[in-house]
């Protein structure tokens, strides 16, 4: 593959970086940034695109908000925002990596809540009606909004990414949303907000998505799907991953715009200072995000297996449990551990671990195929009355 080396002549480097962009996507050359600082507005990929950040190569986004491009598909969020504006923006490629040893920073903390435009805060990273994307070893930092936003797309790599931005609010890390057949591999995620988040917002399923190898903490969920559900999710795993320090439930599966949740696999999960851990909730909030995208009546939850998770004492001044409300067949939530060391078991007694089923008792007990712990001791013998009259 040729490349091309990006030097930037004048003080305009987002015309320049764009030119370059359109350049190298269009000789099938890879596109090289050596180490220096780019301030830039809005960049659109292009199909064939190949990025190698290198070490030391910052993309950092604009201070000014006119500078990100409203030449985009913009959306309503799930508190009733229009967003979509973005540092990093496609729709409707083919073939693109983003790659390398360098980042991109949004610099998401000059759009707090006392600027004029913080409700319309520009994305980091938003790619659209895409197909076969790469991203890998990239740092993607300071978001003023989410982080990494693909939606309606396929054939997704996303591997050795290193994400941190808790600079602002709604600080997603990865969300997945309405895509289908995408693998996220090994990344590091510390965000203040959701840092894996599956959604649909169009009517068209979140499926075929492994996560897996992957270190997380955050200031809410660890792994979620939802709450945006309009389209079903299906055929989704995620394995073999660390959660600490997460104060918002580290798992959280909350279809309630009407899509469906079926054949979902957690696995192989440790936790350390951790809430929840564990929520499962329907509902029929029925939001629509994009025009003509919506449902009226509420999905279902099915065929659910979450195994071997190990869970340690958080310090945050929440319960330990499990919280079902939900309507669903095939519910399997087995080996759980709990682990409670005796020199901290009189600190944690007040708080200890219970599984609250809210709803219909009969519908929802019934719905539950397999409901176990291994838990250790010292633990309160009134959760396990709990959990035997609740079985």
């Amino acid at each position: 593959m040729n490349k091309i080396i990006f030097k930037p002549k004048t003080d305009n480097t987002t015309q320049e970086l764009q030119s370059a962009i359109d350049k190298a996507a269009a000789s099938g050359a890879e596109l090289i940034i050596p180490a220096g600082i780019y301030v830039c507005g809005t960049l659109f990929m292009r199909s064939g695109l190949t990025i190698t950040l290198e070490r030391g190569a910052y993309i950092l986004g604009s201070e000014r908000f006119e500078d990100y491009s409203d030449k985009v598909n913009l959306f309503t969020d799930a508190v009733d925002n229009k967003r979509g504006r973005s540092l990093i923006y496609a729709d409707g490629i083919e073939n693109l990596t983003i790659r390398g040893e360098g980042a991109i920073d949004g610099r998401g903390e000059l759009f707090s809540e006392t600027h004029p435009h913080h409700l319309e805060r520009p994305f980091l990273v938003r790619i659209m009606n895409s197909k076969n994307l790469s991203f890998s070893g990239i740092q993607l930092k300071k978001s003023a909004a989410w982080t990494l936003h693909l939606q309606n797309c396929e054939n997704i790599d996303i591997k050795n990414l290193f994400i941190n931005s808790r600079v602002n609010g709604n600080n997603d890390g990865i969300d997945i949303d309405s895509c289908r057949s995408c693998r996220i591999e090994g990344c590091f995620i510390d965000t203040g907000d959701d840092a894996i988040c599956l959604k649909s917002t169009f009517d068209k399923p979140c499926s075929n998505v492994a996560v897996t190898g992957c270190v997380i903490t955050t200031n809410w969920a660890g792994f979620k799907v939802g709450t945006e559900s309009v389209g079903d999710f299906e055929n989704i795993t995620f394995t073999n991953s660390y959660i600490y320090d997460c104060n918002g439930c580290a798992i959280k599966l909350c279809p309630v715009d009407g899509g469906n949740l079926k054949n979902l696999t957690i696995s192989n999960i440790q936790l350390n200072n951790a809430t929840g851990p564990i929520f499962i909730a329907g509902g029929d909030r029925l939001r629509e995000y994009q025009h003509g995208n919506s449902r009226c009546t509420a999905g279902t939850i099915s065929d659910i297996l979450i195994e071997n998770m190990s869970i340690s004492p958080n310090k945050f001044d929440r319960a330990l449990g499990i919280k079902l409300i939900i309507k669903g067949n095939d519910i399997n939530i087995k080996h759980l551990n709990y682990y409670i060391s005796e020199k901290i078991a009189d600190k944690v007694a007040p708080k200890k671990p219970m599984i609250t089923l809210s709803g219909n008792l009969n519908a929802i007990t019934g719905a539950i195929k397999e409901l176990e712990f291994d838990i250790p001791e010292p633990l309160p013998s009134e959760f396990f009355n709990v959990l035997a009259s609740q079985r």
